[in-house]
């Protein structure tokens, strides 16, 4: 993903390692984000001061427990972050056995715009839409086209970083239609043909969920609505 952004445009890019935490035991990782998210609030909000910029051009994303971490950051600067990407935030001890309250995980006043790319829902994602906007690709849950029997969930939790990393320098490969369900977006039955592209280049002004269908194998964009 970094490679990506320094390949497409004039970034700083940086990478919170949280490797001793994070190798923890799954419910006391999970404990830790709140804090980690902290510290990365108060680096941010310092290099904010130091170098005079604007937490606007701020772009936070994280993956499973690292979306929580991103929504903690973004509580710490009071939603001043300008977008958190969350990647099939963890559903574990954050949605289930009972839902978490937002100061506690990733939810829509942590940036001025969250957007959320839900892939393994219901098992380690989160199933409810927790952003200003979220993308159910597939559905949204497992198993995602492509992921091997033995590895659905991983694979499948591990695809919402993948299509991210992949929109970076394909902007439009994954439109996406906001639609009452996944069955309603195959049968074509969506109310709105309103197109609004998951990953890097998404509109900063849509709301709502939203549905696509995504290729197998990379390059994982379609780049159509529906297959003619």
């Amino acid at each position: 993903m970094k490679t990506k952004y320094l390949e497409t445009g004039d970034y700083n890019v940086v990478c919170l390692n949280w490797f001793p935490g994070s190798l923890k035991e799954y419910s006391i990782a999970a404990e830790l984000t709140r804090q980690v998210g902290n510290y990365l609030g108060s680096f941010l909000h310092f290099l904010a001061s130091a170098r005079n910029f604007s937490l606007d051009n701020v772009h936070v994303l994280g993956h499973s427990l690292g979306a929580h971490i991103a929504g903690s950051a973004g509580e710490k600067l009071q939603g001043k972050i300008g977008r958190i990407t969350g990647m099939d935030p963890a559903r574990p001890n954050f949605e289930s056995p009972f839902l978490k309250s937002p100061m506690d995980r990733l939810d829509p006043s942590d940036a001025k715009f969250v957007d959320v790319i839900h892939t393994c829902a219901g098992t380690v994602g989160f199933i409810r839409p927790i952003g200003h906007v979220d993308f159910y690709p597939n559905g949204g849950t497992f198993k995602q086209p492509g992921c091997a029997i033995l590895t659905t969930q991983y694979c499948s939790h591990g695809r919402s970083h993948e299509f991210m990393t992949w929109s970076i320098v394909n902007s439009t490969g994954f439109p996406s239609l906001p639609c009452d369900d996944w069955l309603r977006f195959k049968t074509k039955q969506c109310k709105s043909n309103l197109t609004v592209f998951m990953g890097e280049k998404v509109d900063t002004g849509s709301r709502g969920v939203f549905y696509l269908a995504t290729n197998s194998n990379p390059p994982y964009g379609k780049g159509v609505i529906y297959d003619s």
